[in-house]
């Protein structure tokens, strides 16, 4: 520091200032130097702590990879000998019954040729039904709106005043306000039929001399059908077939009918008389609910209706194979046991049973809004993407603290009571205000089903005393009401609700994400909170579990994602009875096929990887059932993030609110108006219908054509008068 000498003297504050400013400078140049080295350490320890993570993560799903290469590889090895039959007897089944039966329940076997004369016939017969149909029903409507729904597609039902639409239009024409648009519309449908129909046409998409089954076969089929000692049936969760002796139905029905708390026999019944009163009684309450029917759509369900209009319902058994731990042989036949089926859907309290699940539907979705006003948990789902939703909103920090919770009911609808019943409906009119003459409505449309909730089996007759009657389109809505009134007490008396993180159920199925310190308190209050009577079984896992189709996991991905994993969840003795590509389904089943199952792997998989391991086996599975490579990769859905299938489905749901517009144009078969032959005529176009009716996949099915309730109730009866076991 140069300063001269003359100014020491009379400057030394500012001499003083400047050494002290130099000292310090290079104090903070030190500090600096120091800072900047702090830093650098603190990234590369942070990299490095970050990479242990990525490593980890890395590991992880290496190993994964590896585990998959050798499912695939075991998949593989598994189709290449698939037996899918389950045999329970001593009876050894011929080589070509066996593969004919591997083609899956749904094959539809051809065993006559169809010339294009008849097919352009049974064509343009049911082209007409529909037109005079919607001519009849739709000239009133400002917009024509064609059904697309399978039921209209695949039961068909003359039209028994009119034949030809063009006459029936004629008619119809001097109605007041009749839809114009009508006419071109009926014109441009009948002038594209027959130009379709045309024989030259029908013979380059239909192949007249392909049989996909043989006449030994055939006549193999017909002694399964006329053995009184045997049972080829469909098993229970379509695990594939199961050929069981008729005697193990009269045990397993006796088993079931052994509870005399839920089952009564009723002997002597008279068909008549009960549907005599019923029909007096669906009438008075009909008069007596007036005025809350007459405000609704669906008055017409408790219209009385003719006897022979109607079918007792019927009790069958599946066998649930998937829950034997040893393979399917007559050793272990006594360790099988069948889930009991009840079909009503033609009985005397199937509409007022419809009736009550709208009604209960309304009720669950008001109480929806009545918990989120109190800021509680709904736990109702309807299906997987909903659970998708809920994991979306957790944001995974620490998963060594969390833990997967499912549970289940056992045998709900028959351990409901009937006093179970009644005061859900008492309890959740009263929450939601609702009057007590609805109320009153509700419980009188309950006693109706419940008093008449008869069925059979074999040669007898039963009814259900105790549950909810199976079978009945409400059962579900009064389970999950019955259900969600125990949730909602839950959650008022927990004090635990900061740590459940996600709680929902699916009718019997329940998901629980909490953490670990309070999980025996949470499920010793759920517990307590829903009836007694009911068993439930709690399955806790902290790493992964299974839920409906979803396989839940704590893994690689949460650590980079911090989401919880899921990916679809397969069945492990499940046998995947797609039907056979040789089988005499229309062309869109296979492609439907295809795609819709890819929709949903796409919609379920987290990751690329995820989704493309899927698809391999579903590719396998079904290249194993002819179908082409070409078909499946033209029609595979690709993967798409949750984000984009919500959009998509938002799209949807935008596009089918958009109305149908039918221009007044001139006949153009590239432009035609009509979308009702496009609908009839697709299931024609393809090479393998050679003999195609219009019930078409009803009555030909090969579960239906080796086991009815017919065919069941008379083995039944044979069984049961050469024994002296009582059903």
């Amino acid at each position: 520091m140069n300063i001269k000498l003359s100014q020491r003297t009379s400057h030394s504050n500012r001499i003083s200032f400047l050494k002290s400013y130099h000292k310090g400078h290079k104090l903070k140049v030190q500090l600096n130097k120091a800072n900047t080295i702090y830093r650098q350490f603190i990234n590369l320890f942070t990299s490095r702590f970050n990479l242990f993570y990525t490593n980890v993560a890395n590991l992880m799903n290496l190993d994964l990879q590896l585990q998959r290469s050798e499912l695939i590889n075991k998949e593989k090895d598994k189709l290449s000998s698939t037996n899918k039959i389950h045999n329970f007897t001593t009876t050894s089944l011929p080589p070509e019954t066996i593969s004919l039966l591997n083609k899956g329940t749904n094959f539809i076997p051809t065993t006559s040729t169809s010339s294009t004369s008849s097919l352009t016939r049974t064509i343009l017969s049911e082209v007409n039904t529909t037109l005079c149909s919607i001519i009849h029903k739709k000239n009133y409507q400002p917009q024509i709106k064609p059904s697309t729904s399978r039921r209209t597609l695949h039961h068909f039902k003359p039209y028994s005043t009119h034949s030809r639409p063009l006459t029936l239009l004629k008619q119809e024409q001097t109605r007041p306000n009749f839809n114009l648009h009508l006419i071109d519309y009926v014109q441009n449908t009948v002038s594209y039929s027959k130009e379709i129909l045309q024989s030259f046409n029908l013979r380059s998409i239909v192949n007249c001399n392909l049989h996909n089954i043989t006449p030994q076969t055939t006549s193999h089929i017909t002694n399964l059908q006329k053995d009184n000692d045997i049972i080829l049936t469909m098993t229970d969760k379509n695990m594939g077939w199961a050929l069981v002796p008729i005697s193990w139905f009269s045990t397993e029905y006796n088993r079931h009918f052994s509870d005399i708390t839920t089952y009564k026999r009723i002997d002597n019944f008279d068909i008549s008389n009960t549907v005599t009163n019923s029909n007096r009684l669906l009438n008075k309450l009909k008069q007596r609910f007036s005025t809350i029917i007459s405000n609704r759509n669906n008055q017409h369900l408790l219209d009385s209706i003719p006897q022979d209009q109607l079918h007792l319902p019927y009790m069958k058994l599946l066998p649930k194979v998937h829950k034997l731990d040893r393979p399917a042989s007559h050793n272990n036949i006594t360790e099988l046991t069948g889930r009991p089926i009840i079909t009503a859907h033609s009985w005397t309290t199937s509409n007022p049973s419809r009736l009550l699940r709208t009604e209960l539907d309304n009720i669950i979705l008001q109480l929806k809004d009545f918990f989120k006003e109190r800021d509680i948990i709904f736990p109702l789902i309807y299906n997987s993407t909903d659970l998708l939703n809920l994991l979306d909103k957790q944001y995974i920090t620490d998963m060594d603290d969390l833990c997967f919770t499912t549970f289940d009911f056992t045998s709900l609808y028959t351990n409901i009571t009937y006093h179970d019943t009644i005061h859900a409906i008492i309890t959740s009119c009263k929450l939601l205000n609702l009057p007590i003459f609805y109320r009153d409505y509700l419980l009188n449309l309950n006693n109706f089903i419940n008093q008449r909730n008869f069925f059979a089996a074999g040669n007898s007759t039963y009814q259900q005393i105790k549950g909810v009657a199976m079978g009945s389109y409400h059962s579900r809505q009064i389970a999950d009401l019955v259900l969600l009134l125990s949730e909602f007490s839950f959650f008022n008396k927990t004090n635990c609700l900061a740590n459940i993180l996600i709680f929902c159920r699916y009718i019997d199925d329940g998901f629980m994400l909490t953490n670990k310190a309070d999980l025996s308190n949470i499920i010793t209050n759920l517990c307590s909170s829903y009836p007694s009577q009911i068993p439930i079984t709690f399955t806790s896992n902290h790493n992964t579990t299974h839920y409906l189709d979803l396989i839940l996991s704590f893994n690689h991905f949460t650590i980079m994602n911090h989401k919880v994993h899921y990916q679809v969840y397969q069945k492990p003795h499940h046998k995947y009875m797609y039907p056979h590509f040789s089988s005499n389904h229309p062309q869109h089943i296979f492609t439907g096929i295809i795609k819709t199952e890819t929709i949903r792997y796409s919609r379920l998989s987290a990751t690329p990887d995820d989704y493309n391991f899927i698809h391999k086996l579903f590719s396998l599975r079904l290249i194993a059932l002819d179908y082409p490579d070409k078909l499946i990769s033209e029609h595979s859905f690709p993967w798409l993030t949750l984000t984009a299938h919500r959009r998509r489905l938002k799209d949807k749901q935008t596009d089918k609110q958009k109305p149908t517009v039918y221009y007044k144009t001139l006949y153009n078969k590239d432009k035609r108006t009509d979308k009702i032959v496009t609908n009839i005529l697709r299931k024609y176009h393809t090479p393998n219908i050679p003999n195609l009716t219009k019930t078409y996949c009803n009555s030909t099915k090969l579960h239906t054509l080796l086991l009815t309730n017919k065919i069941l109730h008379q083995k039944l009866v044979i069984h049961q008068n050469s024994s002296t076991d009582l059903i």
